[in-house]
C-alpha cells in the first residue's frame, strides 16, 4: 500500500568505522599523483561528449573512490541521459 513505510538500511556504526579506516588507509598508500592525473581524465571527459568509462576505471585502477568520480560527474558536467524531474514537466 501507498501507506507503508519504506524500509530504511541503517548501518552499523562499528562497520561505517571500519570502512571509514579502509578508506583513510587506501588513500594514505595510494599513488597521489596517478589518482590526481586519472581524476583529470575524468574531468576531461566529463566535459566533453566522451564516453567517461574509460576514465572511471583509469580512475579506480588508481584507487580514486567512485564517490570522489561522481563527484566529478556533478562538478563537471557529465551527461547521464538522466533527466532532472524539473525537465520533465
Amino acid at each position: 500500500s501507498e501507506d507503508a513505510p519504506i524500509p530504511t538500511l541503517k548501518v552499523d556504526p562499528a562497520v561505517e568505522r571500519t570502512q571509514i579506516e579502509r578508506v583513510r588507509a587506501l588513500r594514505a598508500r595510494r599513488d597521489a599523483t596517478g589518482a590526481a592525473r586519472a581524476l583529470d581524465g575524468v574531468r576531461r571527459a566529463c566535459e566533453t561528449d566522451a564516453n567517461v568509462m574509460d576514465a572511471v576505471l583509469e580512475a579506480a585502477r588508481r584507487d580514486v573512490t567512485l564517490e570522489k568520480s561522481v563527484k566529478y560527474f556533478v562538478m563537471f558536467g557529465a551527461s547521464t541521459g538522466i533527466r532532472r524531474s524539473s525537465e520533465l514537466e
